[in-house]
């Protein structure tokens, strides 16, 4: 079995013999005898300072030494569980718990010391004694002598504590004992034979008392049991590594500060703003603050990576003590305003927390609330806890409101409120009711909560933070007692509301033209009344006034091709998919909940030109406008037209669903809206860009390789985009087409760099003469017809990256973008002959010594030589290509060029010789002076192959001289 945990503890009776003998270090090894009064009395004074910080430093070790011990033991006995597990012998078991037992500290030992130490302090005064100013300090030895004897007892009950605490943590080993023995069930599973697992033990029994051994007999000092403690320290963290445990107390992500992020700042305090709203009373009742906002309170974490698993956490307010004027009111900590979140350490440094005071916002006059966050963790046993700087929480009173939900338009929070009186039969009505039931009304959707303070800026609860309906706050819908003109008919009677606030009109002829009147509440959850309206009806026979039918019509799915319907070049006037209204869906869901005929309709809205809004996946269309969403609508009699209304959508429709809706409304408030929506979604194609598998860089699938291309009479650093993309796959190309139907045939085509910033510099595209697929990409008859991109500056380096996309950009304006990378690679090298010489002679007669470089090096094109030691190659062979092809040779920019680095005064480069080339391919050693004892490196070599659309160099050959 796996040794988990080695420890070298000192016994502790050891360490407080080294502790006390240091400390009396000065006294008994003083040498003194010569000296006069004044230093043995500052000897003395001193021994008095040092036993001072002896008792401090006993203290503090035993204490430390429990904590080590109690590991210590745990290891021990962990052994021992883990050996009686495994099958050790009577024998081994009895001799790891006789060392378990010998770790306990005894009285009898510490007494030895103590006696050991009294005879050490006898014979240092003894040696003091023989000066005749001993008497002067025999008192204060005395007195050392008695402080000892004090520490002896004082250090006597400590180690009775100390062994009393020991022996209480049995219960608790034995139960650490058991969960150890499941994890070594689980590791003995591993082993694979029992014998080697028992043999492994014993060398674990034989090395453990091997090292119990060594420590008893040993002899540490300070430092080397301050080494031992931080090996312990180390080995106890790995051990809850191993063992899946959580030793909070080594734990480094501790949160150590909680920092609220303000809202404002109000009197100096970082602020909070609660809101309220008093409810209204019924009598006897006072008001009270029924309702109050939700608020999101932040703060912030250090460290930012703290581990907050495991925290709980509170508000509180009765640690803060606050002078005049102003005094906290909060009644007392509470860990109820909010929900809690369940935070980690993986937070971003920050954590909202939702306030929801309740009445606990309710200051007593004069006096303000303030809060503090704080967070309580338990680590080892203990709890910490973390409280941020208080908060201010200011109230404010809100008014409440019921408002119409259908008049109110919430995004510009202009708000229509419901009369608070009961009205007048006669009074406008504010919706009508169809006497059929072919509408049926759901009051929820008719009314909104709304609030502001002060009387300013008013929103909805919710913007607000008073909550949403049904979890915070609820409606009640009842129908009172409201008589008609005759001053006897309940007008509620002909109608019922039902569990879920819908609103029907019981049937019968004489239903028509009543007036019923629905009351509202607004209420808290707990019942406190907020506000209360009323909402009046009309029962017709149709709608004649107010209200509004929608209808929409069935939504239908298109692909992009389909949209291309004429063989017309872009996007013509036959490119039209209808999406129609019916005459059987206009009678159905228009014209009979309206209680209108075909002709009827015509009359009212036949002149009305309606509005249009619209959305595109979900997102509002700002400025649509009719005469671009046009509708067109039947002007034929419905017995021989195909449709009432319809909407033809074109190759400019978004990719996604769009909703197109029309809206009729005469202006006349007592007449009817009527709204029309047409739903279509229009798939986006799936194009196939890919880079053939041939002109991939190292396979990948995004990366184009070129070494430059032959354009006939040179050699140019460019290519034709189009052939590394397959000049379009077949794939890619049937989705596009020349003024075929069902083909997208308005489309462009184009490559760019994807970005201008960084500057993609040194190179150019050429813009395709027409954005078709075979202007961009070229065919595979003329692949070089595509787009081409070249470098503007020559290529001096390996290689040179362009970021680039390949754009297509539909009619209706949409792209598909691929994007991809394109390599320049430098097509030359410079390599080494196999017989190159960079040697030359240090003559002893004093002369030159030269060599032509040129020798010594091969360039090659695409891996065949075009130049072999400065020889231009003229023939095609398998591994050498013409040199003319790639440079020119007449030109003397071009070709091969040597520099040395550095010159010497005995080192030159002649300035003849070579071909054109090799320019200045001669080296010369011409030393005039002492002679060389060695071979020495005097200079490195570098070699440039110039052509006109790239160049490479070759750096650092050592050029050496050796003696002759």
């Amino acid at each position: 079995m796996k040794k988990v945990f080695q420890t070298k503890l000192k016994s502790i009776t050891k360490v407080l013999t080294l502790v006390i003998i240091a400390s009396l270090a000065t006294f008994t090894g003083c040498k003194s005898y010569d000296e006069d009064i004044t230093t043995l009395t500052n000897d003395v004074t001193s021994i008095k300072t040092q036993l001072a910080s002896l008792d401090t430093y006993t203290k503090a070790q035993i204490d430390a030494k429990i904590t080590t011990l109690n590991g210590e033991i745990t290891t021990l006995k962990t052994s021992l569980a883990t050996l009686t597990a495994n099958g050790a012998t009577d024998a081994e078991l009895a001799a790891l718990k006789t060392d378990i037992e010998s770790r306990f500290v005894t009285k009898a030992a510490l007494d030895a010391y103590k006696t050991q130490v009294t005879t050490d302090i006898a014979a240092a005064v003894a040696g003091l004694a023989t000066k005749v100013s001993v008497d002067a300090v025999s008192t204060e030895v005395v007195k050392v002598q008695t402080a000892l004897s004090a520490l002896g007892v004082a250090v006597d009950a400590k180690i009775l504590a100390l062994k009393s605490e020991l022996n209480t943590k049995d219960a608790e080993l034995a139960a650490a004992i058991g969960l150890v023995e499941a994890r070594v069930a689980t590791l003995e599973g591993l082993v694979a034979a029992n014998t080697t697992g028992v043999a492994a033990n014993k060398a674990s029994i034989v090395a453990l008392q091997a090292e119990l051994t060594a420590l008893k007999a040993g002899t540490y000092t300070k430092a080397e049991i301050d080494t031992k403690l931080a090996a312990i320290d180390a080995d106890l963290k790995k051990l809850g590594t191993d063992l899946k445990l959580e030793f909070e107390v080594f734990a480094v992500r501790q949160l150590s500060g909680l920092l609220f992020v303000p809202a404002w700042v109000n009197d100096g305090f970082n602020a909070v703003e609660i809101g309220y709203i008093v409810d209204i009373p019924t009598a006897p009742a006072l008001s009270v603050k029924a309702m109050f906002t939700q608020q999101n309170v932040t703060f912030r974490f250090n460290p930012t990576t703290a581990d907050l698993s495991g925290t709980t956490w509170s508000f509180i307010n009765n640690s803060a003590v606050f002078n005049a004027p102003g005094v906290s009111a909060a009644p007392g900590d509470a860990s109820t305003l909010f929900a809690a979140p369940a935070l980690t350490n993986n937070n971003d440094g920050s954590g909202n927390f939702n306030l929801k005071v309740g009445t606990w916002s309710e200051p007593a006059a004069g006096k303000t609330n303030y809060f503090a966050l704080q967070a309580n963790k338990v680590v080892d046993g203990k709890t910490s806890s973390v409280v941020s700087d208080y908060v201010k929480v200011s109230t404010t009173a809100y008014s409440a409101f019921i408002s119409d939900a259908v008049k109110s338009v919430v995004a510009t929070d202009s708000y229509v409120h419901y009369r608070t009186a009961i009205p007048a039969i006669g009074d406008a009505n504010d919706f009508d009711l169809i006497s059929d039931n072919s509408i049926v009304t759901d009051l929820d959707n008719l009314v909104l909560a709304t609030a502001n303070k002060g009387g300013l800026l008013e929103k909805t609860f919710a913007a607000y933070g008073f909550g949403v309906a049904g979890t915070d706050y609820k409606y009640e819908f009842s129908l009172p007692t409201y008589l008609g003109l005759d001053g006897v008919t309940n007008q509620n009677s002909f109608v019922s509301l039902d569990a879920n606030n819908v609103l029907k009109v019981n049937q019968g002829s004489s239903v028509v033209d009543r007036n019923p009147l629905v009351l509202v509440k607004l209420k808290s959850m707990s019942g406190n009344l907020l506000a209360q309206a009323y909402i009046k009806f009309k029962i017709v026979a149709k709608i004649i006034g107010g209200g509004v039918v929608e209808f929409p019509v069935p939504a239908v799915n298109l692909t992009y091709p389909s949209l291309f319907k004429d063989a017309v070049a872009g996007v013509s006037a036959g490119d039209v998919t209808d999406v129609i209204l019916t005459w059987a869906d206009i009678n159905n869901h228009i014209y009979n909940p309206l209680g209108l005929t075909h002709n009827e309709f015509q009359a009212k809205f036949g002149g009305v030109t309606p509005t249009v809004a619209v959305t595109v996946n979900g997102t509002a269309v700002v400025g649509a406008t009719l005469a671009q969403y046009p509708l067109i609508k039947s002007m034929l009699a419905p017995d021989v037209d195909t449709y009432a209304m319809k909407y033809q959508v074109t190759p400019l429709a978004k990719f996604g669903t769009t909703v197109v809706t029309y809206t009729f409304d005469t202006g006349i408030a007592t007449e009817p809206k009527v709204k029309i929506s047409f739903t279509y979604t229009v798939a986006k194609p799936t194009l196939d860009k890919t880079i053939l598998a041939g002109y991939r860089l190292n396979g990948s699938a995004t990366d184009i390789l070129t070494q430059g291309m032959n354009a006939g009479s040179n050699y140019l650093m460019q290519l034709y985009l189009g052939e590394a993309f397959s000049f379009g796959t077949s794939t890619y190309r049937n989705v596009f087409g020349t003024a075929t139907a069902g083909k997208v045939d308005a489309a462009t085509h184009t490559f760019a760099f994807k970005t201008t910033v960084p500057a993609q510099t040194g190179a150019q595209l050429t813009p395709a003469s027409a954005s078709t697929i075979d202007a961009a990409l070229g065919t595979s008859a003329a692949p070089t017809t595509g787009q081409l991109m070249d470098l503007t500056t020559k290529l001096t380096t390996d290689e040179r990256v362009y970021a680039m996309q390949f754009i297509t950009v539909y009619p209706n304006a949409e792209k598909d973008v691929f994007d991809f990378n394109v390599h320049f690679v430098n097509p030359f090298s410079i390599e080494l002959d196999p017989a190159a010489d960079f040697q030359l002679i240090d003559k002893v007669n004093g002369t030159e010594d030269t060599q032509d470089v040129m020798a010594n090096y091969i360039v090659k094109f695409k891996g065949k030589k075009i130049v072999t030691k400065g020889v231009a190659e003229t023939t095609n062979t398998a591994t050498t290509v013409v040199a003319t092809d790639f440079v020119d040779i007449t030109n003397a920019a071009y070709g091969l060029f040597y520099q040395l680095t550095p010159g010497t005064s005995y080192f030159t480069v002649s300035k003849a010789g070579g071909n054109a080339f090799n320019k200045q391919s001669v080296i010369t050693w011409d030393n005039v002076g002492t002679a060389l004892q060695t071979e020495q490196a005097v200079a490195t070599t570098q070699v440039k192959f110039v052509a006109s659309f790239a160049e490479i160099t070759r750096t650092a050959d050592n050029v050496t001289v050796k003696p002759e």
